[in-house]
């Protein structure tokens, strides 16, 4: 089952794939080529190649789609950092306002196959793995859901000329989240080279658990955006807003299945290193 949802998702991410290059390359406002277009299509191939992979081996599509990882991190990368508005463009014609811009569609091409290239390869991770440990998929799920949170998405202007950015955050809320981040990937790597379908280890992610409720906390649901531009002009949308609804969706699954991992990691914990009973005693004492 997972091998034919892998081969129709390796086939999508080839269509979209297609779609996002020939959008990078041939843009509707002309424009000058830059850094930007070659890394949109060194990704673009990096999929092609492995979809290729994986549907021309239906039987094993599920194992490599795992090397999904690799475009997913560069294409994610070129979405992150933006230094316009979200994937598309935006043009100001000499001495007037006129604005020319891409549709709210062709703007989620890119953010649309970053996740299902992140989706097919956790997928991948998880069959290499293996599915019969509720622990050890879940720490797979853990792992791909830091990806957004370590570094806040870039600031970009909107076509309506509205300017967002992620709120400045003190250093106290870096540096935990940094460190629950590492503490989140290190511990995962341990309960998955463990022996065990439930090992006691997972009681560790308490930690980071407790350390990005905290930040979760503090930066107003995991993620809070800066807004700033000149009234009578439409606000940011949806489209707009997307990275920063990532990260705090993101932040907010993260907590979640921290806290579930660490409950389940404890009650092994506990059941192994709970005290032996005591024997009840007779009435005649022996």
């Amino acid at each position: 089952m997972r091998n034919r949802l892998v081969v129709s998702g390796s086939i999508a991410v080839a269509v979209l794939g297609v779609l996002v290059a020939l959008t990078a390359l041939y843009p509707p406002v002309r424009q000058i080529s830059g850094p930007r277009t070659g890394l949109v299509v060194a990704g673009v191939v990096l999929t092609l190649g492995v979809a290729v992979l994986a549907v021309r081996r239906p039987a094993t599509a599920a194992r490599r789609a795992a090397w999904f990882a690799v475009p997913a991190l560069a294409l994610g990368a070129v979405w992150w950092w933006q230094p316009h508005s979200a994937f598309g463009w935006f043009a100001y014609a000499p001495l007037s306002a006129t604005v020319i811009q891409g549709s709210p569609a062709t703007d989620l091409l890119l953010p649309a196959l970053v996740g299902l290239l992140l989706a097919l390869a956790t997928t991948g991770a998880v069959t290499l793995v293996g599915v019969e440990s509720p622990v050890r998929v879940l720490a797979i799920v853990a792992t791909a859901l830091t990806a957004p949170l370590w570094v806040a998405p870039g600031p970009r202007v909107t076509a309506s000329g509205w300017s967002l950015a992620g709120e400045v955050v003190g250093a106290p809320v870096t540096v935990v989240r940094t460190v629950s981040l590492l503490l989140a990937v290190a511990i995962g790597a341990a309960v998955l080279l463990a022996g065990r379908s439930t090992p006691a280890r997972a009681a560790a992610y308490v930690l980071p658990a407790a350390g990005l409720s905290w930040v979760w906390w503090r930066s107003g649901g995991g993620a809070t955006i800066g807004v700033a531009g000149s009234g009578g002009t439409p606000l940011p949308s949806v489209v707009d807003r997307l990275p920063w609804l990532t990260t705090a969706v993101a932040a907010s699954a993260l907590v979640v299945v921290l806290w579930v991992l660490a409950f389940l990691g404890s009650r092994v914990l506990f059941a192994r290193y709970r005290p032996p009973g005591i024997a009840p005693v007779s009435s005649s004492g022996r």
